[in-house]
């Protein structure tokens, strides 16, 4: 039996019963931590926003990694919000710096929600003072409550990709702060104002 304690805070590849497997750094969540934050009840790892329940293990590698990788995956999760279990069948994604962002103030949903939780979290909305909700998952909904449809999928490449090239035309360098900036002014500025654009780039770079 595995000890899933064991890999906390280790670089691993996680072999799942259905055959899916997931790479990175794991921490371990206990069966009360997993049920009080998340509302599940089975012992995790978590990998990045992934949690993988005990009974979902096949098996467990350890991974070789530089030091430095730990670090910088730190870094990039604190480009993104945090997630907290909502209701029954809803996550809630909040970022306090960035709390008009859509994409990063969000639910997720693991299955179809009931209309009284999709009324809850509009309550939520409005009390929070935005304007804006937003459902993400990945499969469509029986019941979209009006909402327009957009589906997050993860596809599986088929094929050797040993023959791929890299279009000449493509240029692959480190942009400038200055550019960057210029380029979320012009697509984000007209549409959510220059002070979220300025804050968004900030908060990115």
């Amino acid at each position: 039996m595995m000890n899933l304690a064991d890999y906390n805070d280790k670089k691993v590849r996680v072999f799942l019963k259905d055959g899916s497997t997931f790479e990175g750094y794991a921490s371990h969540n206990s069966f009360e931590y997993s049920y009080a934050e998340f509302g599940v009840d089975a012992e995790c790892l978590q990998i990045c926003e992934y949690l993988i329940r005990d009974r979902e293990i096949g098996r467990i590698e350890l991974m070789e990694a530089p030091p430095s990788i730990r670090s910088t995956e730190e870094d990039m999760a604190m480009l993104f919000s945090v997630r907290r279990s909502f209701s029954e069948h809803m996550k809630r994604w909040e970022d306090n710096e960035l709390p008009d962002k859509y994409d990063h103030n969000c639910f997720e949903y693991s299955a179809q929600p009931a209309r009284e939780e999709f009324e809850r979290a509009l309550e939520f909305q409005r009390e929070r003072g935005d304007r804006f909700i937003k459902l993400e998952g990945d499969h469509p909904l029986e019941d979209d409550f009006g909402l327009s449809l957009s589906i997050t999928l993860t596809m599986q490449l088929e094929g050797s990709t040993d023959g791929w090239t890299v279009n000449d035309e493509i240029e692959i360098k480190t942009p400038a702060y200055k550019d960057l900036k210029e380029i979320e002014l012009k697509h984000f500025g007209p549409v959510y104002g220059e002070d979220f654009a300025f804050r968004n780039i900030d908060h990115l770079y």
